[in-house]
C-alpha cells in the first residue's frame, strides 16, 4: 500500500536525509535509492577531477610563466667589478680583480694608492660612503677596504664590520658574511654627512633597466641585513629606500643638510612617489641582524626606468650601515594567470565543499534476496 504524505511527513521528520526523503516520493525502493546516490557521487567526482585538472593547467601555466621570466637586472649580486675612470690601474671599463673596496668615483681604494681609477659594480653608478666585499672577509680589519678617511694601506686603514672573524676584539654577534645569494655584496652607510664641504656621502647605488612595458608590473626583489662598523659602539637602526620610476631616489646634496646625529635620514628626504621603504631593524650595540629577503612590487611608468637603492637609518654617531644582495627584478605573473589559478582552486574547494556537506558516506542496503 502506498505510504500516505503524513506518513511521508513522519518519515523524513525522523532523522532521514532529505535527497531521502525526496526520492521515496518516487515511490523507489531502498535499493533503487542506492543506485540514484551512487550516480550523484559519480557525476561529483567528475566534477572535482575536472577542478583538479584545471588548477593543476593552471599551475603548469605558471611554472611555465615562471620558467620564461627576463631579468631585468645586470650583476645583481655585485660580482662584477670595473673601473669608472682612467687611471693608474687602467682604462674605464676594465675589469678589477676581486677584493674589497670602497666604490665610485669620489674616493675608492686607487685614491689612497695614488691612482684616479675609480672602481664600481658592473652595470651600477654610485657615490659616497659605499663598499663591495666579498664573502666572508667584511669581518676582518686585515681584508677590510681601504677608505679616503685614512692615510695609508694598514689593518687601522681599512674599513670592516664588527664580527667574530676580527682579530682584535671579536663580537660573538653572529654576523654572516653572505646572503642567501652567496659572494659578494653591498655595504652602504645609512647616515653619513662630510663635514670639509663636499657633501653628503649617503647616497644610492642604481642602474637604468631597460626592455619594461610601460604600465606593466615587476618585482623588485632582493636581500638586505644591518650591521656596524668595527670599532664603533651603540645601538643603530637601519633600512632601505628603493625605487623604480624615471629618476634616481631624491637626495639632499649639501654638507650637513640631510640629518643630524640623532635621526634618521629617511625623516628629512624629499618626497618620492616612486619608492618603497623596508622600514628600519633596531640593531643592539655592536650588533648584526640576519639577511632576510623582501619583494616590492612597481608599475613601470617608461620602457626605460632607474632602479635605485638608498640605505636609510641612524644614528650618525655610531655608524649604521645597511648590506645589500641578491637583486633581481622580473615581470609580475599576468593576472590572467592569477585569475585561472583562482578557478581553479576555487572549483576544487567548492566541489570539496558539496561533497564534505551533501554526499556523506551511507551504507550499502542489503539487496533483497
Amino acid at each position: 500500500m502506498a505510504a500516505s504524505r503524513a506518513e511521508l511527513a513522519f518519515e523524513c521528520s525522523a532523522g532521514s536525509r532529505r535527497r531521502d526523503c525526496a526520492l521515496r516520493h518516487f515511490r523507489l525502493s531502498p535499493q533503487q535509492i542506492f543506485f540514484v546516490q551512487r550516480g550523484f557521487r559519480g557525476l561529483i567526482m567528475m566534477g572535482i577531477k575536472r577542478a583538479a585538472l584545471a588548477a593543476m593547467a593552471a599551475f603548469t601555466i605558471a611554472g611555465s610563466a615562471q620558467a620564461a621570466l627576463v631579468e631585468y637586472v645586470q650583476n645583481g649580486g655585485f660580482e662584477n667589478l670595473s673601473l669608472i675612470n682612467s687611471g693608474t690601474w687602467g682604462a674605464a671599463g676594465s675589469s678589477v680583480a676581486a677584493g674589497n673596496y670602497q666604490i665610485g668615483d669620489l674616493s675608492d681604494q686607487g685614491a689612497i694608492l695614488g691612482g684616479t681609477g675609480g672602481v664600481t659594480p658592473t652595470g651600477w653608478s654610485t657615490s659616497g660612503y659605499n663598499f663591495v666585499f666579498q664573502a666572508n672577509t667584511a669581518d676582518s680589519a686585515a681584508t677590510g677596504a681601504l677608505t679616503n678617511f685614512s692615510g695609508g694601506t694598514g689593518p687601522d686603514d681599512r674599513f670592516s664590520l664588527n664580527g667574530p672573524g676580527q682579530a682584535v676584539n671579536p663580537v660573538n654577534n653572529g654576523f654572516v658574511g653572505e646572503s642567501p645569494a652567496g659572494g659578494a655584496f653591498l655595504v652602504m652607510d645609512s647616515n653619513l654627512v662630510d663635514t670639509s664641504g663636499i657633501g653628503n656621502l649617503t647616497l644610492p647605488i642604481s642602474q637604468q633597466l631597460t626592455g619594461l612595458t610601460a604600465g606593466n608590473m615587476y618585482k623588485v626583489s632582493f636581500y638586505w641585513a644591518a650591521a656596524q662598523q668595527y670599532g664603533f659602539t651603540g645601538e643603530t637602526f637601519e633600512g632601505f629606500r628603493v625605487g623604480l620610476g624615471d629618476s634616481v631616489i631624491p637626495t639632499n646634496s649639501g654638507p650637513n643638510e640631510q640629518f643630524d646625529d640623532t635621526e634618521a635620514n629617511i625623516e628629512n628626504l624629499p618626497a618620492c612617489s616612486f619608492c618603497r621603504d623596508t622600514g628600519f631593524v633596531v640593531n643592539p650595540d655592536q650588533g648584526f641582524t640576519d639577511w632576510q629577503k623582501v619583494d616590492f612590487y612597481f608599475t613601470a611608468s617608461n620602457s626605460t626606468q632607474v632602479l635605485s637603492f638608498l640605505a636609510t637609518g641612524g644614528p650618525q654617531g655610531q655608524p649604521p650601515f645597511s648590506l645589500l644582495d641578491g637583486i633581481s627584478v622580473t615581470d609580475a605573473p599576468e593576472p590572467a594567470t592569477w585569475a585561472m589559478m583562482l578557478i581553479g582552486f576555487g572549483a576544487v574547494g567548492g566541489a570539496l565543499r558539496r561533497r564534505g556537506g551533501k554526499l556523506l558516506p551511507t551504507q550499502r542496503p542489503a539487496l533483497a534476496a
